[in-house]
């Protein structure tokens, strides 16, 4: 998972060539120097993973 604040678009790019995909978008998700900001939220998955038994 990784987060990043909906301006900050370089952020969002990175993370999209890096495979991340977006998962949704938290309203007043931090508290940032005194204001509530809200975040887009990210995950990247490996389908191929598998537990160690």
């Amino acid at each position: 998972m990784a987060n990043y604040m909906p301006h900050n678009q370089r952020s969002g790019n990175l993370l999209t060539r890096l495979g991340f995909e977006r998962e949704g978008y938290a309203k007043k998700y931090l508290l940032i120097d005194g204001t509530w900001q809200d975040h887009v939220l990210t995950a990247l998955m490996n389908e191929q993973w598998t537990p160690q038994r």
